[in-house]
């Protein structure tokens, strides 16, 4: 077999020997087919695995970054609510403040319009 060719004879009859009728038959090629054949069968899967793990890193990999996205959009979100609040409050104060502050400028401009009119009546 080293030279990669070997003799095939038929079994049909003894005078198809005699005559030396030989078929030769390539049994490297064949045998190299077939091992890329099975080469081929056994990758194929192996790189089906090997895409689908990949995909899977990738889907993580994105997820987490969604997950980390969405605890930052919360955390952003509960910062405003709570500025909101704090916001809502001091307006409720500085409108008290300022209804208060009108009570008392009405009730000195009653109280200095009192004191002028006792003051012109001599």
């Amino acid at each position: 077999m080293t030279s990669g060719l070997r003799r095939v004879t038929s079994r049909s009859s003894s005078r198809e020997l005699l005559r030396g009728e030989v078929r030769l038959q390539l049994t490297r090629r064949r045998s190299l087919a077939r091992t890329l054949g099975l080469a081929l069968l056994l990758l194929i899967p192996m790189l089906l695995l090997v895409i689908s793990y990949r995909l899977q890193l990738e889907q993580r990999a994105a997820l987490h970054a969604l997950q980390r996205e969405n605890q930052q959009l919360g955390e952003r979100l509960a910062r405003q609510a709570l500025e909101l609040q704090l916001g809502t409050a001091t307006e409720r104060q500085l409108t008290q403040r300022n209804a208060a502050l009108l009570a008392q400028i009405e009730r000195l401009t009653t109280e200095l319009a009192f004191f002028r009119r006792q003051n012109q009546k001599p």
